[in-house]
């Protein structure tokens, strides 16, 4: 679809970087739901977009220095459809969807 994108990125935290390489499967699929639910969630709040986006995303276990540093790219479309009405809603705010700290917060409690 021609439609505006943002590109959102979440990162397993550090601390959790040895229980990463211990359990691949269960957190890095933890850390794929979390990074969905933490865009769909907000995005679907009324003060933010009030419908549900589109998104692709991406794991990334490495950085660009090659060390592990597991992470989510995440494109997501710049609004979304209403559920109810099926029109596209454009997001509230002009270059964001969600503030950060709303997001940071959202993610780390779904996590």
């Amino acid at each position: 679809m021609p439609v505006a994108y943002v590109h959102v990125i979440f990162i397993l935290p550090k601390e959790l970087r040895r229980l990463a390489r211990e359990n691949k499967k269960e957190i890095y699929n933890l850390l794929m739901r979390s990074s969905w639910q933490t865009i769909k969630e907000l995005s679907e709040m009324k003060e933010n977009v009030g419908a549900l986006p589109g998104i692709i995303s991406v794991l990334h276990t490495f950085g660009s220095d090659v060390k592990y540093h597991v992470h989510t790219h995440n494109l997501v479309t710049f609004g979304g459809y209403d559920k109810w009405t099926c029109k596209w809603k454009s997001p509230k705010r002009k270059n964001k969807l969600v503030s950060y700290r709303k997001m940071s917060a959202n993610y780390k409690r779904t996590f």
